[in-house]
């Protein structure tokens, strides 16, 4: 809405999209992005933990409810929903990961980057300028977004970082390392511990999986932030 000059709820004019072999490129990216976050959910199956935390909240207010009060407690009238929630992570992420599912997941992350990269190899081939996704340079987006000249130049930056963190060709830095040691990422997805939250902040829990190498830099994304400004988390969601 801010981006074509409309108030929040303000209904929104009709946009004709024009979707081409290069967008399909894109919709395939963003599928298997999703796939991927969908299988990491799956992987530590929140179902149990959302059933004992439910389970025990209509305990508690059945128990209220015997006692009624004058006033309800305002601490759990301002803090109970957010404390179960909390509690229903917290409890759901304390388990061992199905590996079969991380393992897939990060197969479709790194088809999520191929995607991706084919997407801005073939709009780069596109001479045309009829009602554009995601323009080249020479083109505009019929959405309203001015797209930057070098916008695909920086985000294939940004996607050969995050596969080279995918692969373990760029480590993840941890608070404890010193520079030139980090986190291998392809180990942890391949082969996943046991979710210890205390040992992985301590870094006990994460010590199978540090290695030394090329630490994953910031540079590329640093450099897309800045060229797209205020707009730069809009950016990231419509590219992938």
């Amino acid at each position: 809405a801010a981006v074509i000059g409309t108030g929040l709820g303000t209904p929104l004019p009709g946009i004709t999209v024009n979707f081409d072999t290069a967008d399909a490129q894109w919709l395939r990216a963003y599928a298997h992005l999703l796939a991927g976050f969908s299988e990491l959910v799956l992987a530590i199956d929140p179902t149990a933990a959302i059933t004992q935390i439910r389970d025990g909240r209509a305990a508690i207010d059945a128990l209220n409810a015997s006692v009624p009060a004058t006033y309800r407690n305002m601490y759990d009238m301002e803090f109970g929903d957010y404390i179960d929630y909390a509690a229903m992570v917290l409890t759901a992420v304390q388990v061992q990961p199905d590996a079969d599912r991380t393992r897939a997941a990060q197969a479709h992350f790194l088809t999520m980057v191929q995607a991706n990269r084919e997407f801005w190899r073939l709009v780069a081939l596109e001479s045309d300028n009829s009602a554009e996704w995601i323009p080249n340079k020479n083109q505009q987006s019929a959405t309203g977004l001015v797209f930057p000249a070098d916008t695909g130049q920086l985000w294939l930056r940004v996607l050969a970082e995050a596969e080279a963190v995918l692969t373990g060709n760029a480590l993840i830095p941890y608070w404890r390392l010193n520079p030139g040691a980090g986190i291998d990422l392809n180990a942890l997805m391949q082969n996943p511990p046991e979710v210890d939250l205390i040992g992985m902040i301590q870094g006990t829990g994460l010590v199978p999986y540090m290695a030394t190498g090329r630490v994953m830099n910031w540079e590329s994304l640093d450099l897309f932030t800045r060229m797209a400004g205020g707009n730069a988390g809009l950016f990231m969601v419509m590219l992938n």
